[in-house]
């Protein structure tokens, strides 16, 4: 994208990650691939995926580990780490605990920098690979909370002119409303005992961590909040930025779309985390009843629809066509599948 100028008997180039956040994540030699795919000046290098680590089995496996312990990172602990080249590397080395493992990043940082070496190269692979994990993440919450957004601030629709959009929008932003329950754009109010209680948090947390077959939720950050039973922070204000960031794009009364570059939507990520420290600071048991209560909110109706999904599935196996058995059944399915989830999810 920019190439650096060339250094004494050193040849580099940067390394983005590919979704407009335009944050170096790597200075390295330019990769040789197998493929033939070069580098030409002025452009980004060829994407780097998993089957680029074939010849390297030691790095692969690396890779996989890492990539993994990078999402667990920015759904529990922090969405936008800095320093993000130093920050891959610590996170490499803290997965690895094997001796081989640990032997074999040590030979990767003492490569030296000569044209024949592809140790250097190895390195760079990796934290480029890592490196689109966050973006990838970011911007599948801030598609969500897109498409959310409208519809659950109710600022478009019938009789909605520009005017009034960008009054709404501006009530909206105004210290940060947008989080608080029962927000309603029309009589400009919210429930100020309800902070961080919006729904559309909730949503936006399920359909992209939990539901569907594009469930970004690792198995990793999965268990670890299965322990915690409670929502984190950094993923909490990851999805309020993202919300922050749909409604601003209605600013002007109309949408403008902004792309979620890390420039623009970390400060306004920073914004609310802090906010979210403050209120954990000065409540925290209802901070922490209100982690849990969201979790099982969550859960309730993530594992709900898995259940009546296998359940309508079973039954149009068996060919069961009575409207009406298939209601009663359903309600007193449902019934006792509620029971057994509370259950379940309120256990320590």
């Amino acid at each position: 994208m920019f190439p650096l100028k060339k250094k004494p008997h050193k040849r580099s180039a940067q390394t983005v990650a590919e979704d407009g956040d335009d944050e170096l994540v790597g200075c390295r030699r330019v990769l040789k691939r197998k493929c033939g795919t070069g580098h030409r000046k002025g452009h980004r290098g060829p994407k780097i995926n998993i089957e680029d680590f074939k010849p390297y089995p030691e790095a692969r496996h690396i890779a996989i580990k890492a990539r993994e312990a990078m999402r667990c990172h920015i759904c529990l602990q922090e969405a936008f780490p800095r320093n993000i080249t130093n920050f891959i590397w610590d996170l490499v080395h803290s997965t690895c605990d094997s001796p081989n493992e640990i032997k074999y990043l040590d030979c990767l940082e003492e490569a030296e920098l000569d044209d024949g070496d592809d140790d250097e190269d190895i390195k760079a692979m990796l934290i480029t690979y890592i490196s689109y994990v966050g973006p990838l993440m970011r911007n599948a919450v801030k598609d969500r909370a897109t498409l959310l957004a409208p519809g659950n601030y109710r600022f478009l629709g019938p009789g909605s002119d520009t005017s009034s959009i960008k009054s709404k929008v501006a009530f909206l932003l105004e210290k940060g409303h947008l989080h608080y329950a029962e927000v309603n754009t029309l009589k400009r109010s919210f429930d100020a005992q309800a902070p961080f209680g919006n729904s559309a948090i909730g949503d936006v947390i399920r359909r992209v961590f939990f539901d569907g077959s594009g469930s970004l939720t690792t198995q990793m950050a999965f268990g670890k909040m299965l322990q915690l039973k409670a929502i984190p922070k950094a993923l909490l204000a990851l999805v309020i930025a993202a919300l922050h960031h749909a409604v601003n794009e209605y600013r002007d009364g109309y949408r403008t779309e902004v792309k979620f570059k890390m420039n623009i939507v970390r400060p306004i990520y920073e914004h609310y985390m802090a906010r979210l420290n403050y209120v954990e600071q000065k409540s925290p048991n209802w901070f922490k009843k209100f982690q849990e209560s969201l979790w099982r909110d969550i859960m309730f109706v993530h594992l709900l629809s898995i259940l009546s999904f296998q359940m309508t599935e079973d039954l149009h196996i068996r060919n069961i066509s009575k409207p009406g058995f298939l209601h009663a059944h359903d309600y007193a399915t449902v019934k006792i599948l509620q029971t057994i989830l509370m259950r379940w999810i309120l256990t320590p």
